[in-house]
């Protein structure tokens, strides 16, 4: 990833446009730098956070029944998720973290 988008946050609103897997929404890194194998067994790894979402809870599919072993690393997935507590009714909107000023600018970004 080019160093550019890495100063680039998400601010998570109705999770149309933030990808479940790939970005930062719940501060902590994305999940699929913390559960890479979970991303792997995904049946869905390009859902947005709004098509894993019902109001019942976590509708993540993977694409095989999964082995024994394999179950503490689901349990830890939803730990992670266990605080979320839905989606809001306004957009997703990208946020700038390169620098000491909040105000995205593109001399910011080749600052960094």
């Amino acid at each position: 990833m080019p160093k550019q988008l890495a100063n680039r946050g998400v601010r998570l609103g109705n999770g149309k446009k933030i990808s479940f897997w790939r970005d930062d929404w719940l501060g902590n890194g994305p999940l699929i730098d913390q559960f890479h194998y979970m991303f792997i067994l995904s049946s869905f790894p390009d859902a947005t956070v709004e098509e894993l979402w019902t109001p019942q809870g976590w509708n993540i599919v993977f694409r095989r029944l999964l082995n024994d072993w394999e179950i503490p690393r689901v349990t830890d997935l939803f730990g992670k998720l266990e605080g979320f507590s839905g989606l809001k009714e306004e957009e997703d909107s990208l946020t700038w973290i390169g620098g000491t000023k909040v105000v995205f600018s593109v001399k910011t970004t080749y600052n960094y």
